[in-house]
């Protein structure tokens, strides 16, 4: 079993908040140190907050086809 270099994380799935999907990430000895990028089509302060409160490592805000394409650039140039 690998585990994952980075995980993006949508904020508003149907069957349960981000934030809570990133707690049991970061809950969870295998992902705790991966890094989550947080993406969400609101720009809500209090979506950021709660995001960043969860363990999030960035968030970003829909449409992110450039930034995504930079944090894969990024990634791969680390090893990843």
């Amino acid at each position: 079993e690998q585990t994952p270099n980075l995980i993006l994380l949508d904020y508003g799935l149907p069957d349960m908040p981000g934030p809570d999907v990133l707690r049991q990430l970061r809950s969870d000895p295998v992902t705790r140190r991966v890094p989550v990028v947080v993406f969400s089509a609101s720009q809500s302060p209090a979506a950021r907050i709660a995001a960043f409160e969860a363990g999030a490592d960035d968030f970003l805000v829909k449409p992110i086809d450039d930034l995504v394409d930079s944090y894969f650039i990024l990634m791969c140039s680390l090893g990843g």
